[in-house]
């Protein structure tokens, strides 16, 4: 997952043994934030995340734990596998950070491969995603 700064905040640290309410979610995750599936080369998301990282900003992309990033900001994993420039990857990701996010990288590949933006009716609340994860 790829998500821009602003839409996920995490700005609060939670204990191990704390309560997490619907409050708690709803603090962290905007109600209506929506979100597709995108397939980018790992080669993108290599250049993608740093060059979103240069000064604060919302579009800051956050990446799930299944992405492992060395001491030099280097990808070295993704999904518990070795990463590959040349693969393609699937992320979930918004439409804005798809076409006018914080990092270049990603919205010329997109620009570039107009074929691969999903369209707006394949998209869906994450919130919901979320809340069907934890009521399993």
């Amino acid at each position: 997952m790829l998500i821009g700064g602003g839409d996920i905040r995490g700005g609060i640290d939670y204990e191990d043994d704390s309560f997490f309410s619907m409050e708690s979610l709803k603090n962290e995750v905007q109600e209506k934030y929506q979100v597709c599936v995108v397939e980018l080369p790992g080669s993108v998301i290599a250049e993608g995340i740093p060059a979103s990282h240069g000064e604060p900003n919302a579009g800051y992309l956050q990446y799930d734990d299944g992405v492992k990033i060395d001491k030099e900001g280097n990808i070295t994993e993704i999904g518990g596998e070795p990463f590959d420039a040349d693969k393609m990857y699937r992320a979930v990701m918004s439409l804005w950070d798809v076409k006018d996010g914080s990092s270049k990288p990603i919205m010329k590949y997109f620009k570039e491969n107009q074929d691969k933006i999903p369209c707006e009716d394949s998209t869906w609340p994450v919130y919901s995603t979320l809340i069907g994860y934890w009521a399993k």
